[in-house]
């Protein structure tokens, strides 16, 4: 672990020694460590320094002046006086060869920095890149609850398996949150934010979902979203084109009919084509491939476009549906009936 800097002043006040003469001793023999115009010292090298201090500087002699002559080069009286620098500048590569590099100011050990600056510096430094910011907002919500006020160097196995108890959320959550914050850290280290990242430790992979509905019980939930009152009906339609499609909830929700865009997808029922993703969305890990539309969804959208239908998913006013979600925990009582009609539990 690198240690803390100390100032001129701070490192004249232990040895009792003059700021003027330990800064200019620090200065000739190479022990300042300098981030523009702040000069620092490192502590385990105080008594070295203190003691070139003491050591009575060589007075300068002039060729024209009278006075003792100089000795010639190569006499062993003056050796250790001419070998003082040399000897002073190796030592400083060899204290330099123990750091590597001299960090910058910003650049904070594991020790110094709270995993909160560090979550911090990632939302504000990455998030506006990348195509989802509300995805890293809210990883970032959820660990900020545990981790915030603890130091990077708190990061173990250890820990980490404790958020995921105290978190209490699904194995594929938690890697999720923990994986944003490794990313967060490896952010800090390639911007020069923080001097190293510790590994941090993910609970296992869960299994793939091998769990898919059958024809039956697709028909049964559908009825059931059929049979909800009028501000529901959207659910039988988001039901209808996910089991045609497999569309992601988030693209699905967003398409329109017939009305091309850029933020969003849209189906073309002419062309009989799906294009889940706008033409100004940037492309991510999640693709989002153009895919047929199946016939059957295609003449029902056809029929809706003829009515006046914008949206595949839309509410009774013509809106869009922002979450799906909401209102199907409005109406669990009536999904739970479809699936208990056939012995299923829709949290399975």
């Amino acid at each position: 672990m690198v240690a803390s800097l100390w100032t001129i002043r701070q490192a004249a006040r232990r040895p009792g020694v003059p700021i003027s003469a330990l800064e200019r001793a620090a200065q000739q023999y190479g022990y300042i460590i300098q981030f523009g115009s702040a000069k620092r010292l490192r502590p385990d090298e105080l008594q070295e320094l203190v003691e070139q201090c003491r050591v009575r500087p060589k007075v300068p002699v002039s060729i024209s002046s009278p006075g003792p002559a100089v000795p010639r080069s190569g006499s062993s009286e003056t050796a250790p006086a001419r070998s003082r620098p040399a000897l002073a500048t190796a030592a400083k590569l060899k204290r330099l060869s123990r750091l590597t590099l001299v960090r910058p100011r910003s650049c904070l050990a594991a020790d110094e920095m709270t995993v909160a600056h560090a979550l911090t510096l990632y939302g504000e430094e990455h998030g506006p890149t990348v195509a989802d910011p509300q995805r890293i907002g809210y990883a970032i919500e959820a660990l900020m609850t545990f981790w915030g006020d603890l130091r990077v160097a708190a990061i173990r196995g250890e820990t980490c398996r404790t958020y995921a108890r105290q978190r209490g959320r699904a194995p594929g959550t938690i890697r999720r949150e923990l994986g944003m914050l490794q990313a967060a850290l490896n952010h800090c280290v390639r911007e020069d934010h923080l001097l190293s990242a510790p590994k941090v430790t993910l609970p296992e992979k869960p299994r793939a979902r091998e769990r898919w509905l059958t024809q039956e019980e697709a028909y049964w939930l559908l009825r059931a979203a059929r049979n909800l009152h009028r501000d529901g009906r959207h659910l039988a339609w988001f039901i209808v084109a996910g089991l045609y499609t497999g569309t992601r909830k988030t693209a699905l929700l967003g398409l329109r009919i017939n009305q091309p865009g850029t933020d969003a997808g849209w189906v073309d029922t002419e062309r009989g084509v799906l294009y889940r993703a706008g033409s100004g969305k940037r492309e991510t890990n999640k693709r989002q491939p153009s895919v047929r539309l199946p016939r059957q969804l295609r003449a029902l959208l056809a029929a809706g476009a003829r009515s006046g239908r914008r949206f595949v998913v839309q509410t009774s006013e013509g809106n869009r549906v922002a979450d799906i979600k909401k209102f199907a925990l409005n109406n669990s009582h009536s999904i739970d009936f479809a699936a208990k009609r056939w012995g299923f539990s829709r949290h399975g």
